[in-house]
C-alpha cells in the first residue's frame, strides 16, 4: 500500500555545527534530535529538540533561545514534540509558523525534514523586531543518527547479507574510525554496501556531483562545497548554492577534508589524476590568504560598525532595502516575474528570460523524484560519468522545451507553468521560479529519455511501481526507492479511476 505519511528521510550528515568544527561531545549529540540553526548567527541562538517538547513564543518562562520579544510572534507561536527519532511541529500561532515560505495548518502536526527552512511569521523587507533586528529564521538539522541506524538493522534483518568486498585493513586510522562511527559501524566489515553508497553521498559536492576535493563551509547555512566549486560560484555570487541564503563567512572544513581522505584509502580507485588536481587547483581562488583578508576586513567592517551604533546621529537603517528571496543589500527597482509576480528582487534572483539563467550550480529538489534519493544519485551519477554540469543540463533542456519540433510529454501540458513559458518565449522568470516550477519537472522528463542501454543494469533491471512518479513512499523508505522504478507514470490510480489525469 502506498502510504501517505509525511515522514522525513534522516539520513547521517556532516554538516551541523557539531560535526563540521567537532565542538560538542558524542553524549552531547545523543541528548538532542535536532537543531534549529538561526540563519542569522549573530542574532539568534540555536534551538534544540530532544526527548522533551519544546515551546516558542512570548512567554517569559520559556528559555531565552525560544523567547521573542515581537508582537506578531504568539504568545505560544508553536510546539515541536518527537516521537521515533522524527521531530513534528505544531503552529498555534495568531500570524502563521512557515516551513519553506508555505503556512503550516494551524494545530495540524507536521514532520520536519533536514534542510527545512523555519520562519516564525512571513518576512518581509519591512517588518523589523523592536531591536531592529530581523525576523528569526532557522535551517533544520536532524543531529541524531539513530534512525538511520534502526533502518539499517531492520534491512538486514530482512535481507541475506551480500557477499562482502575485501576492504584495506585501516582500522587503526583513526578518521576511519570516525566515519565508521558516523554509520553505526564498529568495523569496516560492518559498513556494507548500502552504507558505502551513503557515506559516499554525504562526502559529495553537490556542485559538481564528485567526492569533495578541500572542502570549505559557508555560514550560518554550514553547506559545503569543494574549494574550486565555490571559488567558481563566489566571483559573482554572495549567497549559498544550495539554500539562497546569503553568506557571511567561509572557513575550510578541515574535519570534512580528512574523513574525504580517510575515506579515498578505502576506494583508491576514486583517486584524482595529477591532470585533474592541477585543474582543480588552478580554479581555486578562494585560498587560506584569501580566507584570512575576508576574515581581517569582515572583523573591521564589525568594528566600525560598533562605533557608529554609538554614534547618536547615525541615520536609521529602515529604509534599506533587501531582496525578498535572499535578504541581499539591493536598489530599488521594478523588475516583476512573470509568473509568480514577485517583485522586490536583485539582479541576482530577478526575472530574465529562460535562456539567460546562466547560474545553475544545482539540481533542485522540488520534484518527488529527485527526492528520492536513489533515483537523485543515479541522475547525478549519469551527470558526473558524461561530464555533465548542472548548467549544461538545464541548457539542453530549455533547448529540448523550446524546440518546436520535439515532442510534447502529457506532464508539460498539464504544467501550466511550462506550458506558459513554452508558448511565451520573451517572458521573463525569477530564480525562485526557476529552482521549483519549471527545471524540476524537466529534469524528470531529462532522466525518462535517457536510453536504458545507457544506465547500469543495477537501476534497468528493476520492476515498475505501481504509483510512479507520485509515489509517496519512495521519499522515505529507501528499500522501496532502490527495488524499484519510479520514473514511469502512475497506473494505479489509472486502474482504478481512468478519469484521472495523466
Amino acid at each position: 500500500m502506498n502510504e501517505q505519511q509525511n515522514t522525513p528521510l534522516i539520513t547521517p550528515t556532516l554538516d551541523t555545527t557539531s560535526e563540521v568544527f567537532g565542538v560538542n561531545s558524542d553524549e552531547e549529540l545523543e541528548e538532542y534530535i535536532l537543531e534549529l540553526v538561526p540563519i542569522k548567527s549573530s542574532l539568534f541562538e540555536v534551538i534544540r529538540v530532544g526527548k522533551e517538547k519544546v515551546h516558542v513564543g512570548r512567554k517569559p518562562e520559556y528559555d531565552r533561545c525560544c523567547r521573542f520579544d515581537d508582537a506578531r510572534i504568539s504568545t505560544t507561536h508553536c510546539e515541536f514534540e518527537q516521537t521515533d527519532g522524527v521531530v513534528y511541529i505544531k503552529d498555534v500561532s495568531t500570524n502563521g509558523t512557515y516551513i519553506n515560505s508555505k503556512r503550516l495548518v494551524r494545530d495540524e502536526k507536521v514532520a520536519l525534514n533536514h534542510g527545512d527552512e523555519l520562519s516564525f511569521v512571513v518576512q518581509t523587507p519591512n517588518h523589523k523586531l523592536k531591536s531592529g533586528q530581523p525576523l528569526p529564521s532557522y535551517i533544520v538539522r536532524y543531529t541524531s543518527h539513530n534512525d538511520s541506524k534502526k533502518r539499517k538493522s531492520s534491512e538486514k534483518a530482512e535481507d541475506e547479507p551480500a557477499p562482502k568486498k575485501p576492504k584495506t585493513d585501516l582500522q587503526n586510522d583513526d578518521e576511519t574510525k570516525r566515519i565508521l562511527a558516523l554509520f553505526g559501524a564498529g568495523s569496516q566489515d560492518d559498513l556494507d554496501d548500502d552504507s558505502q553508497d551513503e557515506l559516499n553521498k554525504e562526502l559529495t559536492c553537490p556542485v559538481c556531483a564528485d567526492l569533495f576535493y578541500k572542502p570549505l563551509s559557508v555560514l550560518p547555512c554550514l553547506h559545503n562545497f569543494c574549494s574550486p566549486c565555490l571559488s567558481d560560484w563566489d566571483e559573482n555570487n554572495d549567497t549559498c548554492p544550495t539554500c539562497r541564503i546569503r553568506y557571511d563567512d567561509i572557513r575550510k572544513n578541515h574535519n570534512l577534508n580528512n574523513l574525504v581522505e580517510a575515506y579515498l584509502k578505502t576506494k583508491p580507485s576514486l583517486n584524482k589524476s595529477q591532470e585533474i588536481i592541477q585543474q582543480l587547483e588552478s580554479r581555486i581562488k578562494l585560498t587560506d590568504e584569501e580566507l584570512l583578508q575576508r576574515n581581517n576586513r569582515r572583523n573591521n567592517q564589525h568594528s566600525d560598525e560598533d562605533e557608529e551604533d554609538n554614534d547618536e546621529d547615525q541615520d536609521d537603517d529602515d529604509d534599506e532595502i533587501t531582496c525578498n528571496f535572499c535578504s541581499q543589500v539591493m536598489t530599488e527597482n521594478d523588475l516583476r516575474c512573470d509568473i509568480c509576480s514577485q517583485v522586490g528582487l536583485c539582479t541576482g534572483c530577478g526575472p530574465r528570460r529562460l535562456t539567460e539563467h546562466q547560474t545553475v550550480v544545482v539540481i533542485p529538489t522540488e520534484h518527488p523524484i529527485l527526492r528520492n534519493r536513489y533515483e537523485r544519485e543515479i541522475i547525478l551519477s549519469f551527470m558526473s560519468h558524461n561530464n555533465v554540469t548542472p548548467q549544461e543540463l538545464y541548457n539542453e533542456c530549455i533547448r529540448e522545451l523550446m524546440d518546436p519540433n520535439a515532442a510534447v510529454p502529457q506532464s508539460y501540458v498539464n504544467n501550466h507553468h511550462l506550458t506558459t513559458v513554452r508558448s511565451n518565449p520573451d517572458l521573463t522568470v525569477c530564480k525562485h521560479c526557476i529552482d521549483t516550477r519549471i527545471f524540476p519537472e524537466l529534469v524528470y522528463q531529462y532522466r525518462a529519455r535517457i536510453p536504458n542501454e545507457r544506465l547500469p543494469a543495477t537501476v534497468t533491471a528493476r520492476p515498475n511501481c505501481w504509483y510512479g512518479r507520485e509515489c509517496n513512499t519512495m521519499v522515505h523508505n529507501t528499500r522501496h526507492a532502490q527495488n524499484f522504478n519510479h520514473v514511469c507514470e502512475n497506473v494505479r490510480t489509472r486502474q482504478i479511476n481512468p478519469e484521472a489525469p495523466v
